[in-house]
């Protein structure tokens, strides 16, 4: 996606080169042609990790003109969980020279620090902050959408594991379900906790859209129930909380009303949390029968279209809606940088997030 903040020129983050490399693997014929310069670029990067002094993984973010580490150097638990999902989805297509690339990073997210069944966000710390003894609920979503399919694919002879690691992703799966159930979840208001601090002795009060959709996505609504939640309670809070509605365009705000405000900013849309955000209430509707969730769904689609723009003879969308007379206008997003001021500026991350989320009747790592 394109930027208009200085800090994020050049700048490819793991995470979305995941979500690409995804499309490039559900292309029939495969898109050999993208994806595997693609793979052989992380491949490179994770080979020269440094492990020889304790540091392996991948970074979230590099600098795609120069080949080196990014704004983000650390290494988190989610975005390489994602490039797992990549590779664990191209060996299933008969491609497979990646496969160790991917059991590699299952095998080092498995190592990470744990609490309660739930893995860490890193190995490392920064000198400003305990990334090892943080628990982030999204990116324990993210590893479980992983260990879900690596344990599936090995069931149906499409990727190989050992026994040793597949007993530990046997295991991660029984807990993270536990965790996500027991800890995440608050059963009274239906809140998801977007994570823990000081292994567990912290809860983060800050709502975050994306748990509810990635959650109902990867488990699905039936799992959801079988594990003790309640998806619908989930759903409700999703629409209670997030959705929103500027200048007559139904959308998703990233977080809710109270931290939008002390990130000095009103409520917005995002559309890639849009497009996500209407997939997982179509996943409601198909569970429930509730025309208010579909109708909610297709509201959002049909926003999200309009402001839509032609770029070089594709469609594009922008990165956020603010309405207003500058509704384009570049808004703090409490992460250190501003989205990007430009109507025109192209995001498909949300999209792919779409059809990520409806891939496989509406399944992450299904």
């Amino acid at each position: 996606s394109g930027t208009t903040d200085r800090q994020l020129e050049h700048q490819a983050f793991t995470y979305d080169q995941a979500l690409s490399c995804l499309l490039f693997a559900w292309q029939k014929p495969l898109d050999q042609g993208n994806l595997k310069p693609l793979l052989s670029r992380l491949q490179q990067f994770w080979n020269r990790s440094l492990p020889e002094r304790g540091v392996k993984g991948l970074a979230n973010a590099y600098n795609a003109a120069t080949g080196t580490i990014g704004v983000e150097q650390l290494r988190h638990a989610g975005p390489q969980a994602w490039i797992g999902q990549c590779l664990t989805a191209i060996a299933a297509l008969e491609q497979p020279e990646f496969a160790p690339f991917a059991t590699e990073i299952a095998e080092l997210l498995s190592g990470y620090p744990h609490y309660g069944g739930a893995v860490a966000m890193s190995d490392r710390d920064s000198p400003d902050f305990s990334w090892s003894a943080t628990i982030s609920t999204e990116n324990n979503i993210s590893w479980a959408a992983l260990v879900r399919a690596m344990v599936r694919q090995h069931a149906a002879g499409e990727l190989r594991l050992s026994p040793q690691l597949l007993a530990k992703l046997q295991a991660e799966a029984t807990n993270l379900k536990r965790w996500f159930a027991t800890t995440a979840y608050n059963p009274k208001t239906g809140q998801l906790l977007r994570g823990v601090r000081e292994f567990g002795h912290t809860p983060d009060p800050i709502e975050a859209s994306d748990l509810y959709t990635w959650l109902g996505l990867t488990y699905g609504f039936t799992e959801l129930r079988e594990m003790g939640m309640d998806p619908l309670q989930l759903t409700e809070h999703f629409i209670k909380t997030f959705v929103v509605d500027i200048d007559g365009y139904l959308g998703v705000d990233f977080t809710d009303a109270t931290h939008a405000r002390t990130s000095g900013r009103d409520r917005a849309i995002f559309l890639e949390q849009t497009f996500i955000g209407a997939a997982f209430l179509a996943q409601a509707y198909q569970d429930s029968g509730n025309v208010r969730y579909r109708d909610l769904a297709t509201r959002m689609v049909q926003g999200m279209d309009r402001l839509a723009v032609e770029q070089e003879g594709q469609r594009a969308y922008p990165y956020s809606y603010a309405g207003g007379a500058t509704p384009y206008r570049a808004i703090p997003t409490g992460h250190g940088w501003n989205t990007p001021a430009s109507g025109g500026t192209p995001v498909q991350v949300g999209r792919t997030w779409t059809l990520v989320g409806l891939k496989n009747g509406g399944q992450i790592g299904a």
